[in-house]
């Protein structure tokens, strides 16, 4: 949304009340005058703005993983504590190697498609909130 739009949108606000009236929690009423009410309209605004910027930088482009070079995974084994992730990379491009985690060992959960440089054990968990690997329930 640029300026014009939000300009127009402020003479609007402005054009119809001075204050609104806003339910809150559905008891309590706060009122609200039009520049407060404009400020989180702004705000509103640009968050979702930042939201839609940071989801289409993260869309892997159509043959990224063309020009890619992954890297020699020769020394990744689980005598050393690690295990081969197949795709565990950036746009899914390449395996990557992880750690094996054992029983009370720190870990994070994966959210949101994040890239992981470790996981728990098998029949082990990482429950969010937790940070440590617990078994299964």
């Amino acid at each position: 949304m640029d300026l014009l739009a939000l300009d127009l949108l402020h003479s609007w606000i402005s054009w119809h009340s001075s204050s609104f009236s806003v339910a809150i929690q559905g008891t309590a009423a706060h009122n609200l005058n039009r520049d407060q009410i404009f400020i989180m309209i702004k705000y509103i605004v640009l968050l979702v703005v930042a939201v839609a910027v940071t989801e289409a930088f993260f869309v892997c482009p159509k043959h990224y993983c063309d020009n890619i070079e992954c890297e020699n995974l020769s020394a990744c084994s689980e005598s050393n504590g690690y295990k081969i992730k197949e795709k565990g990379s950036w746009c899914q491009c390449c395996d990557t190697c992880i750690k094996i985690l054992g029983e009370n060992e720190r870990c994070m959960p994966v959210v949101f498609g994040m890239i992981s440089k470790s996981e728990c054990a098998e029949g082990l968990v990482c429950p969010v909130g937790e940070g440590r690997c617990v078994k299964e329930n």
